[in-house]
């Protein structure tokens, strides 16, 4: 039987969010401190330009790779035993990394970290759905892509310090406290699990993990390297096209990729791969633009940035007041329309870039606060795992699609490629406002879902 969650008020209902939105705070750290440590880790390890890319990206490999799995192992354990599982190997691989002198050796301690954060964040994702319901749903996850936006915002300015007055090992070393507070306090979290948990099935395992890693690295190599790019990205589209057909096929799924039969769930999925993947290229796309064309030192670019991630956070912990004035659908165009304009703006001022970026930083925050909220309210809440993964996969891919799309762009416009990325950006996302709106009308202005799209087909 499942454990089933406590009925609790006040503070106690709140309690468990404070060691998952450590965990959150841990991995957001690990990915922006360390980007402004990769140069001198590069020059103390000797590690050469083929394999310099993997200090950062052999993390969200992993991640992406190992999401579903994380969100299965929950169904089954408990979500608090992986979450603290998570933790503790989080702690334990960054004191790892702060004491290695091998290059290649640092790179799969980080791909090892990404495994942690894909069960700590897919354990707290799926928490969070069966915990929450109705407005407070919506707080909660307006409060973990806060937390997140403020471990993005706070990296890069922290991660440079460190590194700069104590060395890069500090880096790592310092993301371990982080995670020994989470896994000490883990015990307020319930350890939730599924009642009936999908059969640990090989095949499924193999497809989705090959499949979402293989797609991921595809899609990192694109704008470098097109021959290989695509065809990691065919092997991988091979790779999922099996998972996807097996999933349709089996009694209970490993994923239930019937889930996107319901059309308000295939939206909330589309809404966080344009508004997290747009995002994320323009944070990229800024970042090489101000150093290349403006000169910025990578200081002066990371100060530059720092509207957009609290722009984000802002944006998050908002969401549930918007939502009191606007229903969740009217919130969702609201926000699109707003992070539409911002690229569009970006495109037009890249040197005047705090207003277009608080723009693109509040839609990002409304909408994956929003979208995922919407995301576990249409579904049934046994599916709360298969939601959680869904809704990462989606940040995961769509950041790597956009970035990879956006930055070939760049370099086949040339002189305007910087322009015309970002206006493809902005029309893109201005589509999916469109969408929306229409969904909008038709359902009107009710904030939670009708019978008919909690009962999705299938399920």
């Amino acid at each position: 039987m499942a454990s089933r969650p406590p009925v609790t008020h006040g503070a106690r209902a709140w309690a468990p969010l404070v060691p998952m939105l450590l965990g959150i705070l841990a991995g957001a750290l690990s990915v922006s401190m360390v980007n402004t440590a990769v140069p001198r880790i590069v020059d103390d390890l000797g590690v050469d330009d083929a394999a310099r890319p993997w200090i950062v990206g052999a993390y969200p490999l992993a991640l992406a790779g190992c999401i579903v799995i994380g969100a299965r192992l929950g169904d089954w354990i408990g979500r608090r035993t992986v979450v603290a599982i998570g933790l503790g190997g989080y702690a334990v691989l960054n004191l790892l990394a702060a004491v290695q002198v091998s290059g290649l050796a640092l790179i799969g301690v980080r791909a090892a970290l990404g495994v942690m954060s894909a069960l700590v964040i897919a354990s707290v994702v799926s928490s969070i759905g069966v915990l929450y319901r109705g407005r407070d749903l919506v707080i909660a996850n307006g409060l973990w892509v806060g937390v997140f936006g403020a471990g993005s915002a706070i990296g890069p300015t922290l991660g440079g310090f460190i590194t700069e007055h104590l060395g890069w090992p500090a880096v790592f070393a310092a993301c371990a406290p982080v995670a020994m507070i989470g896994l000490a306090l883990v015990w307020l979290v319930p350890n939730t699990r599924a009642e009936h948990p999908a059969p640990w099935d090989p095949l499924s395992i193999g497809t989705s993990t090959v499949g979402l890693a293989v797609t991921l690295l595809g899609l990192q190599r694109l704008a470098f390297d097109a021959l290989t790019g695509a065809v990691l990205l065919a092997i991988g589209a091979a790779c999922l096209a099996v998972f996807w057909i097996r999933q349709r096929r089996l009694a209970r799924p490993f994923l239930d990729v019937r889930l996107f039969s319901n059309g308000s769930f295939t939206l909330a999925v589309l809404q966080i791969l344009a508004a997290a993947g747009t995002a994320s290229a323009a944070t990229y796309l800024l970042s090489v633009h101000l150093q290349a064309a403006a000169g910025l030192t990578p200081t002066a670019t990371g100060i530059a940035l720092i509207p957009q991630a609290l722009a984000t956070v802002a944006g998050g912990v908002l969401a549930g007041i918007v939502v009191r004035l606007v229903s969740d659908r009217g919130a969702l165009v609201l926000a699109l329309v707003i992070q539409a304009a911002g690229l569009a703006g970006l495109a037009i001022w890249p040197t005047s870039a705090a207003a277009p970026l608080i723009g693109i930083g509040v839609g990002m925050g409304l909408v994956g606060t929003l979208a995922t909220s919407r995301l576990f309210e249409v579904a049934p809440r046994s599916r709360a795992a298969d939601v959680g993964a869904i809704q990462e996969i989606g940040f995961a891919l769509g950041g790597a699609a956009w970035i990879a799309m956006l930055d070939a762009v760049t370099v086949v416009g040339g002189s305007v490629g910087f322009a015309l990325a970002l206006g493809i950006a902005s029309g893109a996302v201005a589509l999916i406002a469109v969408w929306s709106t229409v969904d909008l009308v038709r359902h009107g202005r009710s904030s939670g879902p009708s019978s008919a799209e909690r009962s999705t087909p299938g399920i």
